[in-house]
This record gives C-alpha cells, structure tokens and sequence, in this order.
C-alpha cells in the first residue's frame, strides 16, 4: 500500500535521543516525542530488561518507501532485535493534509544494503485504550490476561462534545491515562475484548479501546 505512515518508536530515553538524530539524518520534516512509562510484567522484566520504567515515544509522519531504510538504521543505533531495547513500528494513514504531503516530498538517500526482514503486515495491531488515571496497572492486568506481553502508559486529558460524553457519563477534562499496546492480530480481539469488559465506557474507568493496523515491526521478532 502507497501513501504516507506514521513511524512509532517506543524507546528509552536515551534510544530517543538517538531516534531523534536519525530522523534528523534523514531530513524527515516533522517528528514528535513525548514521554511515558513501560508496564512489562515484572516476569519479562526478568528476561528482557522490559518493565515499569520511564520510555519515550517517538511519532514521524514518512513515506512508504523510506519505511525500510529507516527501520534498518535504527535497528542498527538501538539494537532492537535485542529484547528490551524498542519496538518500532509503521501505521497506514489514510488521510494528511496537502501541505504536510509536500513536506514529506523530497529526495530519499540511495540504500547502502539491503533491508532486513521485517514482521509481515498481517502479524500485529497496535491496541490503544484510553482510561481515567489509575486503571492503567488494571488494564494491563486484564490485558496479560488475553495474551499481551507490556505496553507503554502515556498521560493526557479527555476533551470532547458535552451531549455525547453525557449520554455515557463520561465526565470531560478529565485526567486520562492510555495504553499502548503491540499485540499479534490472532490476540488483538481477546485482548480488546479483556480490557472493554472491565473497563468500558460505563465502569468507573469509563475506558475507550480501539485498534490500528500495524505494516512494518522490528523489536517483537
């Protein structure tokens, strides 16, 4: 599939910094970073270095055909094929404006090697559950429970129409706290499934749970 993706980088701080060069190295026009907070088991944290540490999310917008090359080189600076280290992942977008379009339209540098295998399309989704601040632990609970392995805690603040979030007794403004989680797309339904049982619309963590199609994947192999 052509079109723009959205290149998601789950890091520490550190790896961000280093994400941070490369996209620059790459004159990728516009690039975003906020932080948040690993919540592995404390089993794969054993294993894997994974677990309830600070981690940094990088967001890029790109073009298809930079996806490859980009993975490769940060494959190369964080070592993502070691447990622990990242996960980096590319999203379809189906819709960008004209003027971003044309920023995103420039030269890309001839490939040094050739690409690394990478995860196939149809393996993995990204699940993003949006819940009042201090179910996240409780989300990941329920989460581990249908098969995930972590995912990354950010922190925001509702906003919306005040009819609709009425109807569900949402209250707005309020602090939230969302979830991302990596998942094969044989568990994605299960595990959505967990989360919106407890911790749906109507429960006290009034949560929202959706999922995006995941194309590249490095980090999960």
């Amino acid at each position: 599939m052509t079109g723009p993706r959205l290149l998601c980088v789950i890091s520490d701080a550190e790896g961000a910094v280093q994400v941070s060069a490369l996209l620059k190295q790459g004159f990728v026009p516009l690039q975003y970073q906020c932080r948040g907070k690993g919540t592995a088991s404390s089993e794969i944290l054993r294993l894997s270095g994974l677990g309830e540490t600070d981690k940094a999310v990088s967001l890029a917008m790109i073009r298809r055909e930079e996806a490859p090359g980009l993975l490769r080189q940060l494959n190369r600076a964080l070592h993502l094929k070691h447990h622990g280290t990242g996960i980096a992942v590319t999203i379809p977008i189906s819709g960008l404006q004209s003027s971003v379009m044309h920023l995103l339209d420039r030269p890309i540098p001839k490939k040094e090697e050739e690409d690394p295998p990478m995860a196939s399309q149809s393996a993995y989704a990204m699940i993003l559950a949006a819940v009042n601040q201090g179910f996240s632990d409780e989300v990941m609970d329920a989460a581990r429970s249908a098969g995930a392995t972590g995912g990354t805690v950010l922190r925001g603040r509702r906003r919306g129409l005040e009819e609709p979030m009425r109807f569900f007794g949402i209250s707005l403004q309020e602090e939230q706290e969302l979830i991302l989680i990596v998942s094969s797309r044989k568990k994605k339904v299960g595990i959505m499934d967990a989360i919106h049982k407890q911790f749906g619309p109507k429960s006290p963590a009034q949560g929202v749970v959706l999922s995006m199609p995941v194309e590249d994947v490095m980090g999960l192999e």
